[in-house]
């Protein structure tokens, strides 16, 4: 904003609104500042959050508590380092068997090479079905840390009982952890026929966060998103797409219309944070505020 257009603005403002006025860098400071702030206090939070979770799922695996000092990744090397012994098991009783079939059996051999023949499967049928499990673990542990972490993004409607929105959000998120895989180390969500779901603004893979706004929307508060450009109120968009995004190129793509009664800058910025739900601080707002507060007067004018 030019220092002429600040003055105008005052000269033209009669009421006893406050104001804070800033150059672009000691602004794009503060907002810096800002986000830090907000990072380092609630990242610990939800990374501790989440790593306990992990202890928990692998619990209920392994049956085996990991000890409070004990890195994830030697734990779990340690209890795979379990299966492969029961997979080298199999492989030595398949060798007595061969040995076994060598001679010609009597009765007394036959059935040891029967009871042989059935450990050699069970142990076989057991190994497998453990690795499948762990994999399966795996995925559904990776999906609801990443749930978990949308989830508490989720501003919801007042009045509706903590316990229910639980119980809701937690009937969602088990359901689609049972529609998702692991693919290059990111979290896929799949339809009945095992494809991607894809959002229909960007084609993109679905992420944790647009899917729980989609399958919750009737308890969301749609106008005061705690993360801000992802969800927007029914005032002239859908809330199947966010109100502003990027295209493949990396340019903002707008998917809404302004309406009628926006007809400053000051209304328009009060608009898209509480009716559209997006961030001052993020480079959403400050896109959607260039692109449509430009041919606006700052204030409304006098009357």
């Amino acid at each position: 904003m030019k220092k002429e257009e600040i003055t105008k603005m005052l000269e033209s403002d009669e009421s006893d609104t406050d104001y804070i006025f800033r150059t672009k860098a000691e602004d794009d400071e503060f907002l810096e500042n800002h986000k830090r702030s907000v990072i380092e206090d609630e990242m610990p939070k939800k990374v501790y959050e989440i790593h306990a979770q992990y202890d928990d799922d692998m619990f209920k695996l392994f049956g085996i508590r990991k000890k409070s000092d004990q890195k994830t990744y030697n734990f779990l090397k340690e209890q795979f380092g379990k299966l492969k012994k029961n997979a080298e098991r199999v492989a030595d009783l398949e060798t007595q068997l061969a040995e076994l079939k060598k001679n010609k059996p009597d009765d007394a051999k036959l059935q040891e090479i029967a009871d042989l023949q059935k450990k050699i499967n069970l142990l076989t049928s057991t190994h497998e079905e453990e690795l499948q499990a762990v994999a399966r673990k795996n995925v559904d542990a990776s999906t609801m840390a990443d749930l978990k972490v949308a989830r508490a993004g989720l501003k919801f409607k007042p009045g509706i009982p903590e316990d229910v929105i639980d119980s809701y959000m937690n009937n969602i998120m088990n359901e689609l952890i049972k529609d998702s895989e692991q693919r290059d180390g990111k979290t896929v969500f799949l339809d009945a026929d095992k494809k991607a779901l894809r959002n229909q603004a960007t084609m993109a893979p679905y992420t944790a966060k647009e899917l729980l706004l989609e399958k919750a929307k009737n308890i969301i508060d749609t106008g005061h998103q705690q993360t801000g450009a992802g969800v927007r109120s029914g005032n002239g968009s859908s809330s199947e797409r966010p109100p502003v995004s990027k295209d493949k190129e990396g340019k903002f793509v707008f998917s809404f219309t302004l309406p009628e009664g926006i007809t400053s800058q000051q209304k328009l910025g009060k608009w898209l944070t509480e009716e559209m739900g997006i961030k001052s601080t993020t480079p959403e707002y400050r896109a959607a505020y260039k692109e449509y507060g430009s041919n606006l007067p700052i204030v409304e004018p006098k009357k």
